[in-house]
């Protein structure tokens, strides 16, 4: 086949927009400081994920406080808020909430309003990162801290009264509880240490944990204060994009982007003109054999001959693990094995041998070789397939 100057501008457009759709793939996602969504250093998604793993029963709320969980036994996370006015309408909801029951644990800067709002006063020390030896408590998770790190050493005032506090041993507040009915408010003044940069510093650790130990029925961690949903209704009107474009992100606008020039790419290989459209007629049909041939040509040329049969042989082995009612992640000696049960020796050994030569395949397969190898994974997938649809009656 001749390669025309239009199949080579088509080919090389293709390649550009597919790595360009790959590099998109792994580009890290934007998210705000402090969001348990956020695997940056600012965010603090490795507490949400330790939670998890702990089996601590958590999840993000990003609704408005209006419509918090009915009954009691949660703990709610916010995480610096970073809000220059906490609606009063919002801050009374929150309060009823834990009122019934619940708490809150606020992570926040000593200038944040919701800190004063909710009842505590915070303050500024040296500014400089401080390792902090802690009084010891013997409750939970807080027995096994014997220091915390402060990376901006912010503390609470002493002119404030409080239901509870815990100090260093050189007598600093660094955590205060207000209690609210049935429920309590914490309040820590430096976020900063339970970030994905500083939460495995000292004992920092065993300090959400032990606010995890508190609930009774669900951890949440409010994303809410960092998508503009601290009111009753929702509704902000700084918040409300001002056009149905806005709400598309960057990543968005490029996958359009490469969606529009491939159809337009399209378009061009089939000679359409959009005024001159042509009356097309299928002059003969296409084999899969001939589909296998390009495609087994296309990877030679790129050096991925290898690439593209393991991901061939395990598609294989995971329909037919599939179809025999095996796990998804049965071995290859079990698949095999069932293989031989059902379907019986010959093709058993066929597929042993198609493992083995996969496996033992050189980097660069040749181009004869690699079609042979995908098109008898092909016919393999297909005898599968016919035996999942029709079995065999001697199967006992």
């Amino acid at each position: 086949m001749k390669i025309t100057r239009g199949v080579l501008v088509l080919l090389i457009s293709v390649i550009v927009i597919g790595l360009l759709g790959w590099l998109v793939a792994f580009l890290p996602a934007s998210y705000p400081s402090y969001s348990s969504e956020s695997p940056a250093q600012d965010g603090v998604k490795g507490v949400y994920r330790l939670f998890k793993e702990r089996g601590v029963e958590v999840a993000r709320w990003e609704n408005h406080w209006g419509d918090l969980p009915d009954d009691q036994g949660h703990v709610l996370f916010i995480v610096a808020p970073e809000q220059f006015l906490i609606p009063e309408t919002a801050r009374d909801r929150l309060l009823r909430w834990v009122s019934r029951g619940n708490v809150v644990v606020l992570w926040a800067d000593p200038a944040d309003p919701m800190v004063t709002e909710l009842g505590f006063i915070g303050e500024s020390g040296d500014g400089k990162e401080k390792r902090a030896r802690m009084e010891p408590v013997a409750a939970g998770w807080l027995k096994d801290v014997r220091s915390l790190y402060f990376p901006r050493d912010f503390r609470l005032s002493d002119y404030v009264e409080l239901d509870d506090s815990w100090k260093d041993t050189d007598g600093i507040r660094r955590m205060g509880r207000l209690n609210t009915g049935k429920g309590s408010i914490y309040y820590i003044p430096d976020p900063e240490m339970i970030t994905n940069r500083y939460i495995e510093q000292a004992d920092n650790l065993a300090l959400p944990l032990y606010f995890a130990s508190l609930a009774d029925t669900k951890v949440w961690f409010d994303e809410g204060v960092h998508k503009g949903a601290l009111s009753v209704s929702g509704n902000r009107e700084e918040d409300t994009p001002s056009s149905p474009w806005q709400l598309l992100s960057g990543e968005a606008w490029l996958l359009i982007f490469q969606g529009t020039g491939l159809f337009l790419l399209w378009l061009f290989w089939r000679g359409k003109r959009f005024a001159a459209p042509r009356q097309e007629t299928v002059t003969e049909v296409r084999t899969s054999d001939e589909y296998i041939e390009a495609m087994g040509g296309l990877y030679q040329w790129a050096g991925l001959g290898r690439e593209s049969l393991s991901i061939q042989l395990d598609g294989l082995l995971k329909e037919a693990a599939k179809h025999f009612g095996l796990p998804g992640n049965a071995s290859r000696m079990d698949t095999i094995r069932w293989t031989r049960r059902f379907l019986g020796d010959e093709k058993a050994r066929r597929l042993e041998r198609l493992i083995e030569e996969v496996e033992q395949a050189p980097s660069k397969v040749k181009g004869r070789k690699l079609i042979r190898l995908s098109r008898e994974i092909q016919e393999m997938r297909e005898e599968i397939a016919e035996w999942k649809t029709a079995p065999s009656t001697q199967i006992t």
